[in-house]
């Protein structure tokens, strides 16, 4: 990994009834992607990936980041499956935060989150 690097880990995200894409991956950019939903999305992930993309589909993530990866929920939506496994490489010996079960997130996000639900 050069210093240009930028590391993100896309962790219980959902993305709900949206004809274009959810997010970029551009040149630079490693991402783990783990936990989220996309739920009638036309493209979870723009067509042009310059950066790498490590789509997690549940399975041992556990050589590289110390525990098993978390299953992304994809339903109704365009292919979201990228497996270059040196974005792990990258994250191995850094900490990284356990995602939660794709399952409860559409009840948690819609919960917690937009206009008038933020807490302090």
């Amino acid at each position: 990994m050069s210093s240009s690097t930028n590391l993100l880990d896309q962790v219980n995200n959902y993305w709900n009834d949206n004809s274009d894409h959810a997010f970029e991956v551009g040149t630079g950019a490693y991402i783990l992607a783990e936990g989220n939903v996309f739920n009638n999305v036309k493209s979870p992930v723009e067509s042009s990936v310059t950066g790498k993309l490590f789509t997690a589909s549940g399975g041992s993530c556990s050589s590289y980041i110390g525990r098993n990866c978390v299953a992304n929920s994809v339903e109704s939506s365009g292919a979201f499956s990228q497996s270059d496994t040196g974005v792990l490489s990258d994250f191995k010996g850094k900490t990284v935060a356990a995602a939660a079960p794709a399952s409860g997130v559409v009840s948690s996000v819609t919960a917690n989150a937009g206009m008038g639900k933020l807490k302090q």
